[in-house]
């Protein structure tokens, strides 16, 4: 009675802990993913204000010109000569 037991009692905590790092798991997943979340959004208020510094325009505008089959490429590759000029400058 008392190896049925002894045996029982192994396989208790084997199943407890078993549990405990699946919820450990599932923790070390989704927190991440949440925090990311959180820092991701005010990045993304601000991607307009990053592509009107690469393409010389703001989205309204690139949506414009790819809508004209210009694809905004001319516009771009001004703006990639203006910054290498400026860094040859200094």
């Amino acid at each position: 009675m008392e190896r049925i037991f002894a045996s029982s009692e192994k396989a208790r905590r084997y199943i407890f802990w078993l549990h405990v790092m699946s919820v450990l798991k599932i923790v070390l997943i989704v927190v991440p993913l949440i925090i990311g979340l959180i820092f991701v959004g005010p990045l993304l208020k601000n991607l307009g204000n990053v592509m009107s510094i690469y393409t010389g325009g703001n989205i309204d505008d690139i949506l414009d010109e790819d809508a004209s089959g210009d694809g905004g490429v001319n516009n771009f590759q001004d703006n990639i000569k203006e910054l290498k000029n400026i860094l040859n400058e200094k």
